[in-house]
């Protein structure tokens, strides 16, 4: 723990507001970074102003933190000076020539391949630029996506070659396509539309699903709340509705838990592999 606390303490300076031998507070913004001795904190803890009840993570998980581009330089010389050693680059093609973010990305990952990168960290829209470059070589790092959803669109793309993904991760919240709530709902929106709502389809056709699965969460959450609420809401009792109910099962989502000081929910996660028979992406591991 102490080794942890120092690492960021030193290299990004963050604020230390709590830390004892078995966890450390750090204050990262408007947010709160909290580090645990694992098994630490696996039973309930009786403290002065009451009992803090037990909880952990299993398994992998992530956080991360953003700079802005004109701050890169500066970072990328703070984390030298601290023996915190990369290879980035930027792909700023537009986003609307595909042919221009292939070619960047492919100049990119000779330089990779020259400085022997073994694994890249690909964020946002760079996945589908980099796995079509790397599919014209045989060049093979190993991926990790900050987005699944990125990560499943350049899986069903033709033009990426099987191999680049046989290793690849992402983290991302989950989807239950087959829950029976969300069948009902699909049903639903097949009936209004007249589109057959299916979890693969083949490249360049329409994804009705995920415009579909984005309503039936929304109007599952939106239900659950409401009747909370109870009749006649208004905005006072919606927001006081939000406050008291601390979880909500949503279709395809699960149960998702309100946090009242960001006023946002956290989402159940997932690690994402590819799966070679299925072509596609798989949920692997629920990490939180």
């Amino acid at each position: 723990m102490g080794r942890a606390r120092r690492f960021y303490d030193s290299v990004f300076g963050f604020e230390v507001m709590a830390h004892d031998e078995r966890f450390c507070a750090f204050r990262v913004g408007s947010d709160v970074l909290l580090l645990f001795t694992e098994g630490s904190s696996n039973s309930p803890i009786s403290v002065s102003g009451g009992t803090i009840p037990a909880h952990h993570t299993l398994g992998a998980g992530h956080f991360a933190l953003a700079v802005s581009k004109d701050d890169l330089d500066v970072w990328r010389a703070r984390l030298q000076q601290h023996g915190i050693k990369g290879t980035t680059a930027i792909i700023d093609a537009p986003p609307d020539d595909t042919v221009a973010q292939v070619q960047q990305a492919g100049t990119i990952m000779e330089r990779f391949e020259t400085d022997d990168v073994k694994a890249l960290l690909l964020v946002g829209g760079a996945v589908n630029a980099v796995t079509n470059a790397l599919s014209k070589t045989d060049y093979r790092p190993r991926i990790a996506a900050t987005n699944a959803r990125n990560l499943a669109s350049a899986a069903s793309n033709p033009a990426t070659d099987p191999s680049v993904l046989e290793t690849a991760l992402a983290a991302d919240s989950g989807f239950i396509f087959d829950s029976p709530a969300m069948r009902q709902c699909f049903k639903v929106v097949e009936k209004a539309t007249g589109h057959k709502i299916v979890i693969d389809v083949p490249q360049g056709e329409p994804q009705y699903r995920v415009s579909a699965q984005t309503a039936c969460e929304y109007v599952s959450l939106l239900s659950t709340l409401l009747k909370a609420a109870g009749k006649n809401p208004t905005v006072a009792s919606f927001g006081k509705a939000i406050d008291a109910t601390k979880t909500v099962d949503v279709t395809g989502l699960g149960t998702i838990t309100y946090q009242p000081k960001t006023h946002t929910y956290s989402l159940p996660m997932f690690t994402y592999t590819y799966d070679p028979t299925l072509k596609r992406l798989v949920a692997a591991d629920q990490i939180s």
